[in-house]
């Protein structure tokens, strides 16, 4: 009976923070954001912070600015979806503590603290570690420091706070500092550990600081939350921590530089993410500082802006889109560069390796597959091209040489046939002359992933309909979504014009309401599999946890996103109709197929242990590695 509670308790987790605990958004596109003074919680981040987090809250009248009449507030009041998970949490909770001490007050601070958590505003910051004489590890303690206005609920989280403050005062065993604090000044409740609170003076605050204003002066205003990291004072902290780890060589964040040097990351700044509600959507904003020239692993940043050309293999009639620019044969250099550079005895076994899946598959992995491919790529799902649960995929991507592409793909589909039918297996890839094109497709039992590279063009598709209706679009463009864009991912994307720079290197839009109903289906069988598979060893029924889709729906809206790189870094923005929409929508892993796809790829290994273990043709053996520095 036990095992099936923790089942309950990780899907409990899942929605929770999928549907309705994700972090909230933002506000107008394009203004600077405010600032907090000394006056708001997040002025008492003191300056030396190297993390802080900042949650305003969501109630109706002293949370986040706009959270009462946001779509995540009307959704959370139809669905319930709070009540929900807390009494399956306390259900559970329950049947735990009848065995387990630390369930039951596991149970007493879930019913005492969750509320506070969500409603309330709270800071948390992190701000490196105090060290003690010598340079130990075990001589370093952590910086750290919790603050929360509770309002009404002071009495609940000062007990709590008073319990956790005598606890650690009195099993602590550290030789580093150990100075922690009880904060109550009638308004505010915290925990400090060697740190404290930012004083009135402006110059004392992390929000005044200038890498802090740097990094979030193209925020959205009025965040109901935000994150900052300062990541050149953590890459610090890192070799800090290396050079006093007793069992590293000396010199260990010497190492450590090199390795950070090689793969560019010591050319990251600073990293900060901001929401907030925008007329009742959930917008968020993301910037990651990594100032041009770039090196190492960042230089992946530097992809060129969209084409238009990419929207015409797209129908009108799709309900998710993600365009974007990516080499991957400049990943592969860039990456397999840096981990040569760090460790140079890697790249005889890497040889090694290539070498090995080149006699197995009779393709050079590099020249013969990645290098072929071009830097242009589309997905998008269309229900017209059919497939259960979201499973109508397509993706689309530009090749430099489309002869040698099919060819290797050719080859691979014949090695897995190979494999297919050494096992036993009913079915096998087919190939079918189309116009001008030939179409490869496995079909299964709920998904038939099939393949073509036509007009320079490779396609793959969950569905054989999918392949040929990507081609029928990209042959009449004038049919394309761009050329007859639904009126919602227009509405959607004004929201962030102004916000974003005109030549991005990724966009996506997501009809949530459409996409929705697909993926509802999904979830609906996974948690019916898992109340039948649980019987009614479970202290709550499993169901309970799903809302009605009718009570979802009304709040949904078409989502949108960019992605920019400039000589500042990263820039990322995206609007939806509330946090964790994402679940709805083939966001959730990049593609809601994955309910379809992975019990396939279940059923296939069974039916094909290792497509390395499928039969070898004769064949001349392989070739020396000819490509030095793949």
């Amino acid at each position: 009976m036990r095992h099936h509670v923790g089942i309950g308790l990780g899907l409990i987790v899942w929605l929770w923070l999928g549907l309705g605990g994700a972090v909230p958004a933002a506000a107008e596109p394009g203004e600077v954001g405010v600032l907090p003074g000394a006056g708001a919680l997040p002025g008492v981040v003191p300056a030396d912070a190297m993390a802080a987090v900042y949650w305003a809250g969501m109630d109706a009248e002293n949370g986040a600015e706009g959270y009462g009449e946001s779509k995540l507030a009307a959704m959370l009041a139809d669905t319930d979806l709070p009540g929900r998970i807390d009494r399956a949490v306390t259900a559970s909770l329950q049947e735990q503590a009848e065995w387990d001490d630390e369930a039951a007050t596991a149970l007493q601070v879930w019913q005492d603290l969750s509320p506070v958590v969500w409603r309330r505003p709270w800071a948390f910051w992190f701000s490196g570690f105090e060290k003690a004489d010598g340079d130990t590890r075990d001589n370093m303690t952590p910086r750290l420091g919790f603050v929360v206005e509770p309002g009404d609920d002071a009495a609940a989280v000062g007990k709590w706070m008073l319990l956790l403050h005598q606890q650690i005062t009195n099993e602590a065993d550290v030789a580093g500092p150990f100075d922690l604090s009880l904060i109550d000044d009638g308004r505010r409740l915290g925990l400090l550990l060697n740190t404290d609170m930012a004083g009135p003076d402006a110059d004392a605050r992390l929000t005044t600081e200038a890498d802090f204003i740097a990094a979030t002066e193209g925020l959205s205003v009025e965040p109901a939350a935000w994150v900052y990291a300062d990541l050149a004072q953590v890459n610090e902290m890192i070799f800090a921590i290396a050079d006093a780890e007793p069992g590293l060589a000396d010199g260990g964040g010497e190492t450590m530089r090199k390795a950070f040097a090689a793969l560019g990351l010591d050319g990251l700044d600073a990293f900060a993410w901001s929401a907030g509600f925008n007329a009742g959507d959930w917008e968020q904003s993301l910037f990651i500082a990594a100032p041009a020239p770039r090196a190492g692993v960042l230089t992946l940043m530097d992809q060129p802006a969209v084409e238009e050309s990419q929207f015409t293999v797209v129908p009108r009639t799709a309900t998710w889109l993600r365009v974007s620019r990516l080499d991957l044969a400049e990943v592969w250099d860039v990456t397999t560069q840096a981990i040569f550079e760090i460790a140079p005895e890697a790249r005889e076994d890497f040889g090694d390796g290539l070498a090995d899946f080149r006699g197995e598959m009779g393709v050079d992995l590099y020249d013969d597959l990645i290098a072929p491919l071009g830097d242009a790529w589309t997905a998008y799902t269309d229900p017209s091209t059919g497939g259960m649960f979201g499973s109508g995929v397509t993706l689309v991507a530009s090749t430099r040489d489309a002869d040698t592409l099919e060819q290797t793909l050719g080859t691979l589909t014949e090695r897995i046939n190979e494999a297919f039918e050494d096992n036993g297996a009913g079915f096998r890839f087919r190939a079918v002359e189309r116009d001008g094109y030939t179409e490869h497709s496995l079909f299964m039992p709920f998904v038939a992933p099939s393949w073509a590279v036509v007009d320079d063009r490779f396609v793959f598709s969950l569905t054989a309909q999918g392949v040929g209706a990507a081609v029928l679009h990209a042959r009449a463009p004038d049919n394309s979504f761009l050329n007859d864009m639904p009126e919602g991912a227009t509405a959607a994307s004004t929201k962030l014009v102004g916000a974003v720079d005109p030549d991005p290197t990724s966009i996506g839009y997501v009809d949530y309401e459409k996409t929705a109903a697909n993926l509802y289906q999904g979830y609906a069988m996974g948690i019916n599999l898992l109340a039948m598979q649980a019987g009614g060893d479970m202290p709550f029924n499993p169901t309970d946890l799903l809302p009605p889709l009718e009570t979802i729906t009304p709040h949904l809206s078409p989502g949108a996103s960019f992605d920019v790189v400039d000589d500042a870094g990263y820039h990322r923005r995206t609007i939806s109709p509330f946090p964790g929409a994402s679940v709805l929508s083939p966001d959730v892993v990049f593609s809601s197929p994955t309910l379809t796809v992975l019990p396939n790829l279940m059923f296939l290994s069974r039916a094909v242990p290792a497509l390395g273990d499928a039969h070898e043709p004769d064949r001349p053996p392989a070739p020396p590695l000819t490509r030095a520095d793949p």
